[in-house]
């Protein structure tokens, strides 16, 4: 069995489940003797064209390609980008896979986040952590005040701004929670699985679907609907609000702490990640307080 298949069905020995606790099993990879060594009509492909290919592929699709014949898993195992991943952050892998973000992500948008230090929200701080939906590093304050980062359930995304469970399941990466304790300021237990997408990537298609911000920003009404929630009103106003391009330096972007809602899937679609810098691992800072 490849390394990654076994990354996409480890399961934790935590009872909580949480990201952290994930050791996926790192027994080398051996095809079965009998498995072929020809790649079919791929072995009439240049080999640097053969890679460039490969490279294309996400990292799901990369995993299966690696068991079909051992000459493909040759091909796959002599990715540079692969054997950085496989060395550095095979908890990362595990997380992605568990949560069946990897069918999401090539092994170059990977390997480009784990080369890469600062959040790529505010620009400016350390981005300990990856927000598994989106791959990019996001840093310990922008996760609980950016509320393009957060996390919602199909069911608020369909609401909120409109579109249909086909548009979300077809469209987005919808990610698949594991159970355990999760949080960023306060920690919640999250018993079941439950399906996610992010708020930003919904605002997008709804953009994309609707035709413009304004027609999107139109579905909020102006006074909480009879029926509705203070709290759920609320969130669908801060959702509204989120910005959809990263607000970098300009911090007066985010929304400020006493008009912040708490954010009930805070953590369940983020796993620390170190970054990689001249061939040396540093895990950083993952916020202000710490060293």
């Amino acid at each position: 069995m490849a390394p990654w298949r076994r990354i996409v069905t480890s399961q934790t020995s935590s009872s909580t489940g949480s990201h952290a606790s994930m050791r996926p099993d790192l027994a080398a990879h051996r095809l079965a003797g009998h498995a072929p060594s020809s790649l079919g009509r791929l072995d009439c492909l240049p080999a640097e064209l053969l890679r460039m290919v490969v490279h294309l592929l996400d990292c799901q699709s990369l995993v299966r390609l690696g068991q079909t014949s051992r000459g493909a898993w040759a091909i796959v195992d002599g990715l540079p980008a692969y054997r950085e991943l496989r060395q550095h952050v095979l908890e990362v892998l595990a997380a992605l896979g568990r949560t069946r973000m990897l069918r999401h992500h090539s092994v170059l948008l990977l390997q480009e986040a784990l080369r890469s230090s600062l959040c790529a929200s505010c620009q400016l701080s350390f981005g300990g952590f990856l927000l598994l939906p989106t791959c990019e590093r996001v840093c310990f304050d922008c996760l609980y005040e950016n509320r393009a980062l957060w996390m919602t359930t199909l069911g608020n995304a369909r609401a909120c701004f409109r579109l249909t469970q086909r548009q979300l399941e077809t469209q987005l990466p919808v990610l698949h929670t594991i159970p355990g304790f999760y949080g960023v300021q306060w920690h919640k237990h999250h018993p079941k699985i439950h399906r996610l997408v992010n708020v930003r990537q919904a605002k997008e298609l709804a953009v994309k679907i609707h035709g413009s911000v304004a027609t999107v920003a139109a579905f909020l009404p102006a006074v909480r609907p009879p029926g509705m929630s203070h709290r759920k009103y609320h969130m669908f106003r801060s959702f509204h609000e989120a910005s959809l391009e990263p607000p970098g330096r300009e911090l007066t972007l985010l929304p400020t702490r006493a008009n912040m809602l708490e954010d009930d899937c805070g953590g369940v679609a983020s796993v620390r990640m170190p970054y990689l810098c001249h061939g040396q691992l540093n895990r950083g800072r993952t916020c202000r307080f710490m060293a």
